[in-house]
């Protein structure tokens, strides 16, 4: 199988339908699949370009840095982010007020931080792959 191909299946079978069949399946049952199908149409594979290194940034490495450069180093250190990512998670109200009470100086760090990322430098990146497939199952024929 080309990488082409490959490509092809992966790309016709989405995670929906992944998602969609799952449910319809008793789990603990070894069903045995087989199927031949035909996939037919057309891949455009996009050019490769620069982007900017947003999604590989370490946000807990970088909330662990702000922490230690706030002073609190160590266990405290730790606890801190755990404590941080606790509330997080559970929003409570008191969490909501402090959050609130700090929107405005958190939103001018962002404002900062998104200027200053175009000074990172550039990491390279695939193109993008679209398609437009179409997928045949072929009913077997019993001689």
């Amino acid at each position: 199988m080309t990488d082409l191909e490959t490509i092809a299946i992966a790309k016709v079978i989405k995670d929906a339908a992944i998602k969609r069949a799952r449910r319809e399946l008793e789990a603990g049952k070894n069903q045995e699949v087989d199927v031949l199908v035909r996939v037919f149409g057309t891949i455009n594979i996009g050019d490769d370009y620069d982007r900017t290194p947003t999604a590989s940034i370490p946000l807990l490495d970088a909330l662990a840095l702000a922490i230690h450069d706030a002073g609190i180093t160590g266990q405290a250190a730790v606890n801190a982010i755990m404590r941080g990512m606790t509330r997080a998670l559970e929003m409570d109200e008191d969490s909501k007020l402090i959050i609130g009470s700090m929107r405005e100086n958190l939103d001018a760090a962002e404002r900062k931080i998104r200027a200053g990322l175009e000074e990172l430098p550039k990491v390279p990146c695939k193109g993008a792959v679209t398609t437009s497939l179409t997928v045949e199952e072929y009913e077997p024929v019993l001689a």
